[in-house]
């Protein structure tokens, strides 16, 4: 019963990703994307050395993980889904600058690419209770579905615990003085 739930969830998703790919505004988006990447418009500050001007941008996304990182063991799980986008965005803009930054960028885009995983675990494990839970509700009548969602819920439960519990040391390891010196305009020359 579980496995015809979920293959028929799973059908729909893939109906609805084809549809919405089918859409002149998915055909706008993307032609919209190939200009821009074939015609970028440039501001001033494209005159000044990446150097100086790249590692400003970088560190506006770090400040805004570091704001979202204060994490809590008991936050609530929507705080800890804001912090993994915000790792995202620092971890890709720590990434677009390393070609033009160097190995400095590089290494803080990979300390950050372990922030968001165990983020993304997290937020991965979480999905998954709030799936077998609705799972759960769409068969209040049968005690096997019942107990083996609630396993499973509980399952995906400790493993958010896990990853709050990793998430101190992986998070401090990423923000160590050396891994983000370089983010400060003034250290550059």
């Amino acid at each position: 019963m579980l496995d015809t739930d979920l293959a028929e969830r799973e059908r729909r998703a893939v109906h609805a990703l084809a549809e919405a790919m089918d859409t002149r505004r998915y055909a706008e988006a993307l032609e919209a994307l190939v200009d821009a990447a074939r015609h970028p418009l440039l501001t001033a500050r494209a005159r000044h050395p990446a150097t100086r001007t790249l590692p400003r941008r970088v560190a506006k996304a770090w400040r805004n993980l570091e704001a979202a990182a204060q994490l809590k063991p008991l936050d609530p799980d929507e705080s800890w889904h804001a912090a993994r986008i915000q790792a995202k965005r620092a971890r890709y803009a720590a990434e677009a600058v390393a070609p033009a930054i160097g190995r400095d960028a590089a290494r803080l885009a990979h300390a950050i690419a372990e922030v968001q995983d165990v983020l993304g675990d997290h937020h991965d494990a979480v999905i998954a209770a709030q799936q077998w839970a609705g799972l759960a509700a769409q068969h209040p009548d049968d005690p096997a579905v019942g107990i083996t969602c609630g396993r499973l819920i509980e399952r995906e439960r400790a493993a958010a615990r896990a990853n709050r519990t990793q998430f101190d040391h992986t998070w401090s390891r990423a923000t160590k003085p050396k891994l983000t010196r370089w983010l400060t305009a003034n250290n550059r020359t």
